[in-house]
């Protein structure tokens, strides 16, 4: 396959750039265009090209997820017969090193699951495949097909690698007890909108006494940041930008939310009596839980099936005029091609099925969790699943891209040890955002001088 010209992002940047999105655009009924092909277009005539063979896919989907898969790839071969899908699963943890040993031996599948978070170190180092030449021979236009921030996390240097699959937003979501609410004489139909309002509402739910927490935070910093007009790194991605006074007030409010609540954060297990925060809030011994948008249709549905739960969007920080609500995003999960799949062609028609297509819809349809695909997710079908449907949807929508590059993996690093170490009163909010920016500043440094930029 012949690689197409770059799409270039914006001009002037020095990575070419992948940018950092405050929100997506706008959803959009717009249909999906009929280029394409028969693999989102149940009934319709067989994709241009007829591609056929085998596609060895290998997913993370595991659990009730691989049922899902095995019945989205049956549903698949019946609309295009002439190519087998034969799916592997593989370990998350694992997954990265498998992919590397596959194409470095010349034996990669021909379609891999990737993170938007290791996309743009594995596209950087030639392991997978631009998919531009396929996207525009199937006219397929993607602000029309799914929401900004799930494309934009796909490319890398204005060139797309993959394509979105499962969202990358909705990763903080602040479900709460509606009956906890009514008996600590809060609205359940006003839930806290602010940090302020966050921490007055956790201090009454929480029942020191009666072995209940309002609310657990730790660990949330990024979204703390995220919310209150902050960004990890500067426009071009080349400076870190952490420690700045929004990174540096966002660290203080969960650290003085903490020890107000619980002592800190060394006091949280025992103030949740041993349990897990899902764990917590499924038995009631938890008010306000921040969680996923897949939390309601998944987990407690299997927990807690009669909880009466709410959901909100995360709050922000009311004293900052800049601030409103985003979802913090390193990305979501795709489906890329890797160099060296000898069936390109067959893996996209699946690919588009997945990701695009019918197969998409019914694959999130049955977990009740909204996809990336804009239009998916207008029908009745999603809007039944929960009475908070467009609080989830609209996390979609808005988005805080962390700014993702080939040295992110070793950057989240840091950034996870650093928020760990301030968490724990090793250090200072102040002093530990400047060490943690200090040693993430090397990473990106040696990144630009490695890559020539």
């Amino acid at each position: 396959m012949k690689r197409g010209p770059s799409q270039r992002e914006g001009a002037g940047s020095l990575l070419g750039r992948r940018r950092l999105l405050g929100a997506g655009g706008a959803a959009a009924g717009a249909a999906l265009p009929l280029a394409l092909g028969a693999a989102c277009a149940p009934g319709g005539a067989a994709p241009a090209g007829k591609p056929q063979g085998s596609v060895e896919a290998w997913t993370v989907w595991d659990g009730t997820r691989e049922a899902l898969m095995n019945q989205q790839i049956e549903d698949f071969q019946r609309l295009v017969p002439a190519v087998t899908v034969r799916h592997s699963l593989v370990q998350q943890a694992q997954m990265y090193d498998k992919y590397t040993s596959a194409i470095a031996g010349g034996t990669s599948p021909d379609s891999v699951m990737v993170h938007g978070r290791m996309l743009p170190a594995m596209a950087d180092r030639g392991q997978l495949v631009a998919l531009d030449a396929y996207v525009r021979r199937d006219g397929l236009k993607p602000a029309e097909v799914w929401y900004e921030p799930e494309w934009q996390g796909q490319l890398w240097r204005g060139k797309a690698y993959g394509l979105p699959l499962a969202s990358g937003g909705g990763n903080f979501v602040l479900y709460y007890n509606r009956s906890h609410f009514q008996e600590a004489g809060l609205d359940p139909n006003a839930p806290p909108k602010t940090w302020a309002d966050l921490a007055t509402a956790a201090e009454r739910l929480t029942q020191r006494g009666g072995g209940r927490l309002g609310y657990a935070s730790g660990g949330l910093w990024t979204e703390y940041l995220s919310c209150n007009a902050g960004r990890l790194f500067g426009n071009d991605l080349t400076r870190v930008a952490w420690n700045a006074t929004e990174g540096v007030e966002s660290a203080q409010y969960e650290l003085d939310l903490e020890r107000r609540l619980h002592g800190g954060r060394a006091g949280l297990a025992e103030a949740l009596g041993g349990q897990t925060q899902v764990q917590a809030f499924a038995s009631g011994k938890l008010s306000m839980l921040n969680n996923g948008v897949y939390f309601a249709f998944y987990e407690l549905k299997q927990l807690a099936p009669d909880l009466p739960y709410g959901a909100a969007a995360f709050p922000y920080n009311g004293s900052n005029p800049r601030a409103r609500s985003l979802n913090f995003s390193d990305g979501g999960w795709g489906y890329s091609v890797p160099q060296g799949a000898r069936n390109p062609d067959a893996a996209w028609e699946w690919q588009k099925y997945a990701c695009a297509g019918e197969g998409n819809l019914k694959f999130f349809l049955a977990q009740g969790r909204p996809t990336p695909v804009k239009r998916h997710n207008e029908r009745p079908e999603f809007r039944q699943a929960s009475p908070y449907f467009d609080v989830l949807v609209a996390t979609l929508h808005n988005q805080a891209l962390a700014g993702v590059t080939p040295a992110w993996p070793e950057i989240r690093t840091v950034l996870t040890q650093m928020v760990a170490d301030i968490g724990a009163g090793k250090v200072g909010p102040k002093d530990g955002l400047d060490g943690g920016a200090k040693q993430a500043q090397l990473l990106l440094d040696r990144f630009a001088a490695g890559s020539g930029k």
